[in-house]
């Protein structure tokens, strides 16, 4: 209806213009000049504000907002309609796509991409997601975690973390700032120490670690290194592989090994444990020593023993027990191989506190035995010598020692790793006594780049050595007991003797004898000899001894005087003189048995073969008996003197028999044969010595003769055979007496049978005398050497081959014959008469079996001899 009326009047006004003049014109018309309502531009009011475009239109106008502004209302200003424009958020909208942050501007707005992202058209700012987008952008191209980090990109950012066996200072797994944390290594060693498990150590690493087992073990895989987490260390058996060498014991051990030097051997630097370098050297022990007494407690220092376990049943204790208490359980190889560390000096201390103690508490002494006081000093002696020699392996290069421990002094020097020439010596001194000893001849062969040696003395053993000795001897100690040791295993004979210096305890009388003695230690006993030492020279103050073994010496002084030089001359010309003219004589009578037709028999036979024997004997001896200088050599003498000797004696055996068979069985025997003399003359004694050499083959030669040792009573493989043979000739002589008494009786005494039977009995008997003689006075001449035991043995020793001539040629009427008829077809001169000289000589038994007939059998001849 409004707009009816509108048009109406706008109507009339137009067509009435000319003549009519509207007053008022529509809203949006102005009235023009003439008249007319023409259009009014309201733009031109400014009606728009602000960031807005005015746009006039027929009777109005519009507001425009411009681009990124939006309308928010009209409002009346100034009597006016208003529009106002306000910046558009077109960020609202998301226009710029997604990892893109939009930013609103006046009218407008722009895009970045979020951080972390970059545009794809490289610009930092864009209008739109049209235009471009963001992409991701990969920070861990830059490193930015630094070293021992990891960096993870991810969408639109990124973060960062340590790599394995590193760890973030700031404690967070993941960090995206590197300059408020890094990665720090990861010490695992220290967090975790039992990371490698048991005997392996932990070794850290950049980032890591790693684990090796400790020495001594291995892992069963073989690696040598690895990680752990499971895996073991397993100990290696270092045994396997014997690395302690010979003579040596290997004890494995967790981890490692120990070496222990076995029964009889201790290491070159001491004690039984080998260190490194060391070797297990021969090591002389005490013999075990049997001790039948029950166990006692000792006291060291005071010899005291507490307990009833060696009461000897009358409220006493046995001294000798609670000696050999002691000694075993001090023993030195005992300690090496009990105690692992060691100490040799500390225990020759002890040692020796006890041996001083032991020398000098005389009412322990006084009630022991002399073999058993003679046996615990031997084992103390040798105790202390073991000890001695236990300090000298821990000594270096050239070192000499000396050591004193009251009436004990002990010097000891020592040559390592080095070659030892043969002038080399070594001297060695201890309480004014001195040794002089070749390195050379101590040196071991197995070993002859280490040597060692010691002198020990002892003082203050007089009353205790005395009382030990045989005194039948009537000998005294006039020295210090002296025991030199050396690190040599061998126990034979030195290549170069020693010698030994003594002072004398007392001034020496130029009239009284001196013996120098060793300690010789036989099986089940210990006995002082004068075999393997001999007195080299001797004056007032000091004694000179030259020895071929090492063990504990001494200077024993005769309480009686003896033979002086001028005595020893004479019995050395006696034996020269006298074995010179036996060989002589046995020859002669060897060659007359031979060829002399007259005398030829069984007994001529056996004559024959006693001066071929003796003369073999004698003249061995002769030349050989002082052959010391080989051993070997002097050896075989010795074998071939105990053979020939023992010849001797066994065909003065078959003289007795046959003398038997002669005037005991005449009617109904016959006489020996060949094949029953021969077996027993040679056979019987080469039966004795393989016996004898198989059984102690040692026992032949000593240091001073070639002849049978005293050790182990082994002469007695002479002297045994020797006094049976003699014994059987005695029993056989005797029988043959007493039936030719019987005979005499019956028969008249002037029968020439009769008086030959009794003439050639009595010839045997007295070549049985004079040879047994012989031996009988050897006995006593070996037990005690006075000068009258020493002439008669010297005499008829020497003279024997000339006594048997006498007997057996000179005193026999045929050969005498035999010998005028050669004399004097030589010469052509005549033969004397001869009276009846006969009646002390013997005569074949040819002619008394021609002549002696039986009453019985008056018709019955004798069997001719063969």
């Amino acid at each position: 209806m409004a707009l009816g009326r509108f048009l109406l009047v706008l109507y009339i006004c137009s067509t009435w213009d000319q003549y009519v003049t509207c007053l008022t014109c529509a809203h949006g018309y102005i009235l023009h000049d003439n008249g007319t309502c023409v259009d009014e531009d309201e733009c031109l009011a400014n009606l728009c504000g602000p960031y807005a475009v005015c746009k006039n239109t027929q009777g109005g106008f519009r507001c425009n907002c411009n681009e990124g502004f939006d309308l928010i209302s009209n409002q009346m200003l100034n009597n006016k309609t208003v529009t106002f424009c306000v910046d558009a958020n077109e960020c609202v909208s998301n226009p710029c796509g997604p990892n893109a942050v939009c930013h609103n501007t006046q009218g407008s707005f722009y895009c970045t991409c979020s951080k972390g992202f970059y545009s794809h058209s490289g610009d930092y700012k864009f209008a739109g997601f049209t235009e471009s987008y963001c992409r991701d952008k990969d920070e861990c191209q830059s490193d930015p975690c630094g070293a021992n980090g990891v960096c993870h990109n991810t969408n639109g950012s990124f973060y960062c973390s340590c790599d394995k066996g590193f760890y973030s200072e700031s404690g967070d797994h993941r960090f995206t700032d590197p300059t408020e944390s890094t990665c720090k290594d990861y010490d695992e060693c220290y967090t975790s120490p039992t990371i490698c498990g048991k005997n392996a150590s932990c070794y850290n690493t950049k980032g890591s670690f790693y684990c090796v087992c400790e020495k001594g073990f291995v892992q069963p895989s073989g690696e040598t290194n690895f990680t752990g987490y499971g895996s073991r260390c397993e100990d290696v058996d270092e045994c396997l592989l014997n690395p302690c060498g010979s003579n040596a014991t290997c004890n494995n051990t967790m981890g490692s090994y120990t070496c222990v030097c076995n029964s009889g051997f201790i290491s070159s630097s001491g004690g039984s444990r080998l260190q490194r370098g060391d070797v297990c050297l021969k090591f002389d022990c005490p013999s075990a020593v049997i001790n039948k007494c029950p166990p006692v407690t000792v006291e060291m220092g005071s010899v005291q023993v507490g307990g009833s376990g060696a009461d000897t049943g009358q409220g006493t204790v046995d001294p000798f027990c609670s000696i050999m208490d002691f000694l075993h359980l001090h023993d030195v190889c005992k300690m090496l191989r009990t105690k692992e560390n060691f100490d040799p000096e500390q225990h020759l201390q002890s040692i020796s506190t006890f041996t001083n103690q032991l020398l000098g508490n005389h009412s322990l002494l006084k009630n022991m035995e002399p073999q058993a006081l003679q046996e615990a000093l031997a084992l103390s002696l040798q105790m202390v010598e073991n000890s001695v020699m236990a300090v000298v392996f821990t000594l270096m290069d050239q070192q000499k020692k000396n050591m004193s421990f009251g009436n004990i002094e002990v010097e000891m020097e020592v040559l390592r790793d080095r070659n030892i020439s043969a002038a080399e010596t070594a001297t060695l001194s201890a309480k004014g006594n001195q040794l002089d000893v070749h390195w050379r001849a101590v040196t071991d062969r197995g070993d002859p780049g280490f040597v060692g040696v010691a002198l020990i003395a002892f003082s203050q053993m007089d009353s205790v050595l005395n009382a030990s000795l045989d005194q039948e001897e009537k000998l005294q100690l006039n020295s210090h007991v002296l025991t030199a040791a050396s690190t040599r295993k061998s126990n034979e004979a030195l290549d170069q003797p020693v010698n030994l210096t003594f002072h004398n305890e007392k001034a020496k009388n130029p009239r009284v004898q001196v013996v120098c003695v060793a300690l010789n230690h036989t099986v089940g006993r210990s006995h002082w000899s004068r075999q393997g030492c001999r007195l080299m020279k001797a004056n007032i103050t000091h004694t000179v001894c030259q020895c071929k073994r090492l063990t504990s010496f001494a200077v024993l002084m005769a309480l009686y005087e003896t033979q002086d030089p001028w005595h020893l001359l004479n019995l050395s010309l006696i034996s020269y003189i006298g074995i010179s003219i036996s060989l002589v004589c046995l020859f002669v009578s060897f060659v007359t048995f031979l060829v002399c037709r007259a005398i030829q028999g069984t007994r001529t036979t056996i004559h024959a073969h006693l001066c071929l024997c003796l003369f073999l004997a004698e003249l061995l001896f002769l030349i050989g008996i002082s052959q010391t200088s080989n051993k070997v050599v002097c050896a075989v003498i010795a074998g071939f003197l105990h053979y020939f000797f023992l010849t001797v004696f066994a065909w003065m055996c078959l003289e007795g028999i046959q003398l038997y068979l002669m005037v005991v069985k005449v009617f109904n025997a016959g006489c020996l044969g060949k094949r029953h003399m021969f077996p027993v003359g040679y056979g019987l004694p080469l039966l004795v010595v393989g016996i004898s050499a198989a059984v102690f083959r040692k026992g032949y030669g000593t240091p001073e003769h070639c002849w049978l040792s005293l050790e182990n009573h082994f002469l007695w493989s002479f002297l045994g055979p020797v006094c049976a043979i003699i014994l059987i000739n005695i029993v056989f002589y005797c029988i043959t007496l007493s039936k030719l008494a019987k005979r005499m009786s019956t028969l008249k005494k002037d029968k020439p049978a009769l008086k030959k039977i009794r003439s050639f009995t009595l010839a045997a008997i007295a070549q049985l005398f004079l040879l047994g003689c012989t031996w009988i006075f050897g006995i006593f001449h070996f037990r005690k050497e006075t000068i009258a035991m020493a002439y008669i043995f010297t005499v008829i020793n020497s003279f024997q081959g000339m006594f048997i001539f006498i007997l057996h040629c000179l005193l026999n009427k045929q050969v005498r014959e035999e010998y005028w008829k050669c004399f004097t077809g030589t010469f052509s001169l005549k033969g004397p008469g001869y009276s009846e000289f006969a009646a002390s000589s013997s005569v074949p038994m040819t002619s008394l079996q021609q002549r002696h007939i039986s009453s019985k059998q008056p018709n019955n001849s004798l069997a001719t001899e063969h």
